[in-house]
C-alpha cells in the first residue's frame, strides 16, 4: 500500500467582515459631535429626517476630502505626484463642510448660523472620524431605521 495522505485541510476562511453603520448610527454621531445634549434627540430626528442632505455632505466629503488631509497615503504610487496636487486644489477646507452640515438645521435655535459652524469646526476632529468609516465602509443600507 501507498503512504497515507496527510489531514485535508479545512476551508480557508474569508476575510472578517467590517461592520457597516445604519443612517441612525451617522445621524448619532454628527449629533453627540455639536456637543448639546439638551437637544441632541431633536437633532438626531431632523437628521434621520434629513438624511439624504447629510448623506451628500459626507459622499462629497468622500470624494474630495480635507486640505489639511493631504497624506499621499490615500494616492496609489503610480500616480502620487499628479494625485496630490489635484487633491490639493480640489480638496476643500473643514469650514466649508460645517457651513453645508449647518444648513441642514435651518429649524434648531442652537445650530443657528456663528455657533453651529463654531462648534462643527471646533469639534472637526468627531465629524471627521464618522465621515471617515463613511468613506470606507458606506452605510448598511438606504432603508435602515427599523432595522435592528
Amino acid at each position: 500500500p501507498g503512504p497515507t495522505p496527510g489531514p485535508t485541510p479545512g476551508p480557508t476562511p474569508g476575510p472578517t467582515p467590517v461592520p457597516c453603520k445604519k443612517s441612525m448610527n451617522y445621524c448619532s454621531e454628527t449629533c453627540e459631535a455639536f456637543k448639546c445634549e439638551d437637544q441632541r434627540i431633536q437633532c438626531e430626528r431632523y437628521c434621520r429626517w434629513r438624511f439624504s442632505m447629510f448623506k451628500n455632505i459626507m459622499e462629497q466629503y468622500g470624494r474630495l476630502g480635507v486640505c489639511e488631509d493631504t497624506s499621499l497615503a490615500q494616492v496609489g504610487a503610480h500616480e502620487v505626484e499628479r494625485s496630490a496636487t489635484k487633491f490639493r486644489r480640489e480638496c476643500k477646507e473643514p469650514a466649508y463642510y460645517c457651513v453645508r452640515v449647518c444648513s441642514t438645521f435651518p429649524t434648531l435655535d442652537w445650530l443657528q448660523g456663528v455657533d453651529c459652524q463654531s462648534r462643527c469646526e471646533e469639534h472637526w476632529g468627531e465629524f471627521k472620524q464618522s465621515w471617515d468609516f463613511f468613506k470606507e465602509h458606506g452605510i448598511c443600507s438606504w432603508y435602515d431605521e427599523g432595522d435592528d
